[in-house]
């Protein structure tokens, strides 16, 4: 796949810019910053969530019969979902592995 295809392929994908904020110590978070994170967390997964579950509806249409689906905007669906997937496990082997740094730390 070319850039072009891959530039096309994520542009329905948004990508949030992190602001850049001064580290605080665990301790001294707000509820809200927990709860901006938490959110943060669930709403990532709920669109991966999302792309799967429209990849997996349009497949299941296709196969059917029910609706006439292009076969490259089929790939392509598939593709977002598994690149969003993709992307989603490799944070989490790095969330694990940080925690897992955090409780080697001897204290």
């Amino acid at each position: 796949m070319s850039v072009e295809g891959i530039s096309k392929a994520l542009k329905g994908f948004s990508f949030e810019r992190i602001s850049q904020r001064s580290i605080e110590k665990p301790s001294n978070l707000s509820e809200s910053t927990k709860a901006g994170f938490s959110d943060a967390l669930e709403k990532a997964l709920e669109r991966v969530n999302g792309l799967d579950v429209e990849a997996e509806t349009m497949v299941a249409q296709a196969t059917s019969g029910k609706k006439q689906i292009a076969p490259h905007e089929l790939i392509l669906s598939l593709e977002k979902a598994d690149v969003a997937f993709e992307l989603m496990n490799k944070v989490r082997q790095q969330v694990i592995k940080a925690y897992e740094e955090v409780m080697r730390t001897p204290i």
